[in-house]
C-alpha cells in the first residue's frame, strides 16, 4: 500500500517516517521490512475489525429474528384467544335470544367444551 504524503514533505504515515524526497519514500515503500510489517499488521487489524463487525451484525440479526418469532407466537395466541372469546360471545347471544323467545334454552344447551363435559357427566 502506498504511503500517504502530506504537501511538500515526503512522509510514510504508516511507519511515521519522513523522507527527503519522493524517490526515497518510494524506495521505503518497496524495500523496507518495517513498512512491509506495518502494512501486514494494518491489514490484519482491518480484517479483524471487519470480522468483529460481521459477528456483531450477525448477533443483531439473530436477536431481531428471535424477537420477530416471539412476536409471531404472541400474535397467534392473541388470535386464538380472540376466536375463543368470539365463540363464547356468540353462544351467549344464542342462549339469550332463545331465552327471550321463550324457548327455555338453558346455558347447558349451548354447545361448547364446558357444557359438553357437563352433559357427559350427567
Amino acid at each position: 500500500a502506498p504511503a500517504a504524503a502530506d504537501g511538500s514533505s515526503h512522509v510514510c504515515l504508516l511507519c511515521r517516517r519522513k523522507f527527503a524526497s519522493a524517490d526515497q519514500l518510494q524506495k521505503h515503500e518497496q524495500f523496507s521490512e518495517l513498512h512491509r510489517q506495518k502494512v501486514e499488521e494494518a491489514n490484519r487489524q482491518e480484517i479483524k475489525q471487519i470480522k468483529n463487525k460481521m459477528l456483531t451484525e450477525a448477533k443483531a440479526l439473530e436477536r431481531k429474528e428471535e424477537h420477530l418469532q416471539r412476536k409471531a407466537e404472541f400474535m397467534e395466541r392473541a388470535r386464538e384467544e380472540a376466536d375463543a372469546l368470539e365463540q363464547q360471545r356468540e353462544a351467549m347471544e344464542m342462549a339469550a335470544k332463545a331465552s327471550r323467545l321463550g324457548g327455555g334454552v338453558s346455558a347447558t344447551m349451548v354447545d361448547n367444551k364446558g357444557t359438553d363435559l357437563m352433559r357427559r357427566m350427567g
